[in-house]
């Protein structure tokens, strides 16, 4: 996306010679590697958020954040198409998605750790528990990673058909990820934070809503 717009900068409407395109992918290729820099070293700062105040609540507000930047992008290429702002909305993306992240892998195991727990009230050892917990809780971090590995090809595909349409820009893909982060709050929102009406807290939400070392030290 940086390099279409570098790109057209370049061109101002005229056809794109090899040299501007060469141009376009060097300039785009200078910043393009901070957004997954910047999440990288946002990550361990979700993980210590969750330990302070619990993964659930930091990964709604999370998805609330992505939510708002994903609108500051729609509005940017829906306007005159300025980078500025598309660039403050992925590096906002990038940000967010690593303090996600780093609260949904520190939420894994604290909610297996809740969900382990029956195996002691029905009898079994506590050895019996932890290893199920860890057993559990690794399999899932596994198949996380694998399916965040997938969404990067997947956000290139939208990205691709939404520069393949009639309107030739990124809107709609932008309108895609907009829908997806108001869903992703919504399933937190619902699974992890929300009250029963009956005012019973089951212990996958129990454990979401508490800091991870509370929940360690039960264990």
């Amino acid at each position: 996306m940086l390099q279409i717009h570098f790109l057209a900068d370049l061109t101002h409407g005229s056809t794109a010679t090899a040299a501007m395109q060469s141009t376009a992918a060097l300039h785009s290729a200078q910043i393009a590697f901070l957004g997954p820099l910047l999440g990288s070293v946002a990550r361990p700062l979700g993980g210590m958020l969750a330990d302070r105040i619990g993964g659930g609540r930091i990964t709604f507000v999370t998805f609330v954040a992505m939510v708002a930047a994903a609108g500051l992008l729609v509005a940017a290429s829906s306007g005159d198409g300025s980078l500025g702002p598309v660039v403050i909305g992925f590096i906002a993306l990038f940000i967010l998605s690593g303090v996600g992240n780093g609260s949904t892998y520190k939420m894994i195991p604290a909610i297996f750790a809740a969900h382990s727990r029956r195996i002691v009230d029905e009898g079994g050892s506590e050895a019996a528990a932890g290893a199920w917990s860890r057993r559990m809780s690794g399999a899932l971090i596994g198949l996380a990673g694998a399916i965040g590995a997938l969404g990067g090809v997947a956000i290139n595909l939208v990205l691709r058909a939404s520069y393949s349409s009639p309107s030739k820009s990124a809107t709609m893909a932008f309108v895609v990820f907009l829908g997806f982060y108001m869903v992703c709050a919504a399933l937190t929102w619902v699974v992890y934070l929300r009250r029963p009406r009956s005012g019973r807290v089951t212990s996958t939400q129990h454990s979401a809503r508490r800091p991870v070392t509370a929940v360690a030290n039960d264990g």
